[in-house]
């Protein structure tokens, strides 16, 4: 089932719709019902052992643009304890700082290669804005996000997190720390927050995805105890 995303609308001023692949995906079908509505960009998610799927799209024109991989824990194994720092106040984000929260992604994810960067034909400076309208929404619009939380280090807004409930799982969302503030225990007091979270409301699943290049977040999540369970590769069509 296609999904039309308004915000790739306004940033790149393509319809774009999105899908997540399944193994038994009729693709002409799906594809016939995007060139009737006049789709000008496709944005695929597809788990890497779905190999007779992945076959399907790229014969149809579809190119990997990144590699996802998730990790998960269990709530109730992690080690996080409630954080004990009176320098460190955190608190529910809402539309009030959405500025902010746009200013820190943009300084933390500078340089950083998504898979919108990895399609040749969209243009970069658009690209460069993904995170940072992402942030912006998580606080803006309605349903981006089921809890956000800023991190205040001595009254300034030092970094943010945001999680959202899928199937029972919370699934972590964006999480940046303005880089003024790294190496203050900021990131690990957001987790730590995240969690809690999720133990208030009964939820015992907890998971990350991060993108392959990612090497020392990936690294970090090891070493924190998570559990690597899976890939997706991300791929576009283009029809503009």
């Amino acid at each position: 089932m296609l999904h039309w995303s308004e915000l790739d609308y306004e940033r790149f001023n393509l319809k774009t719709a999105k899908i997540y692949v399944d193994e038994d995906i009729d693709i002409q079908t799906l594809l016939t019902d995007f060139r009737k509505k006049q789709g000008q960009l496709l944005i695929a998610k597809c788990d890497t052992s779905y190999k007779q799927s992945l076959n399907k799209l790229f014969d149809e024109g579809f190119f990997v643009t990144d590699t996802i991989l998730k990790f998960s824990m269990d709530v109730d194994s992690s080690l996080y304890d409630k954080y004990d720092d009176s320098s460190i106040e955190v608190q529910v984000a809402d539309k009030s700082i959405s500025h902010k929260l746009g200013e820190i992604t943009k300084e933390a994810f500078q340089d950083y290669q998504s898979h919108y960067h990895n399609n040749p034909y969209l243009d970069s400076t658009r690209c460069d804005e993904v995170y940072e309208d992402w942030a912006k929404n998580l606080v803006i619009r309605d349903g981006m996000a089921d809890v956000v939380y800023a991190c205040r280090y001595n009254g300034n807004i030092a970094g943010f997190a945001s999680l959202k409930v899928q199937k029972e799982v919370a699934v972590a969302g964006l999480l940046c720390v303005d880089p003024e503030f790294e190496g203050e225990g900021v990131a690990k007091i957001l987790h730590q927050k995240r969690f809690e979270w999720c133990r208030d409301h009964e939820i015992r699943k907890f998971q990350i995805n991060t993108s392959i290049n990612n090497q020392s977040y990936i690294n970090l999540l090891m070493n924190m105890g998570y559990r690597f369970h899976s890939a997706v590769y991300v791929l576009h069509l283009n029809n503009f």
